[in-house]
């Protein structure tokens, strides 16, 4: 069988065992949903950004718990986490998606990465 017909097939039994909830992705990564129909496997990122329903963020390992709000993106480091968390600075009024505020264990943690928070 042609490769590229085993790579059509083991999409489509993905898919049918994503729809199921009987899917499975090879260790170091998680199934996750694209849109209602495509379902992939993606690397595991240990490092989350995550903000509380009072806009303050967080900079947190993906095993943490508890888990410190809602997630916003995740990512392969610390470092770019921070970065990422710098971006959404919003001062003005906290708003879903933007970070108004760090808690104090994020801000210890980008300034050890040399991303100094405001």
């Amino acid at each position: 069988m042609p490769r590229s017909s085993t790579v059509l097939i083991a999409a489509a039994v993905l898919l049918l065992c994503a729809r199921e909830g009987r899917a499975q992705c090879p260790p170091g990564y998680d199934l996750q949903s694209e849109n209602a129909s495509n379902f992939v496997c993606r690397k595991k990122q240990p490092w989350e950004l995550r903000e509380d329903n009072a806009g303050t963020c967080a900079v947190q390992p993906a095993e943490s718990f508890p888990k410190l709000g809602s997630l916003l993106s995740q990512h392969a480091s610390s470092k770019e986490a921070c970065q990422k968390a710098l971006s959404l600075y919003d001062p003005s009024l906290p708003q879903p998606g933007r970070c108004f505020a760090y808690n104090v264990g994020t801000r210890q943690l980008c300034q050890d990465q040399n991303v100094p928070l405001p």
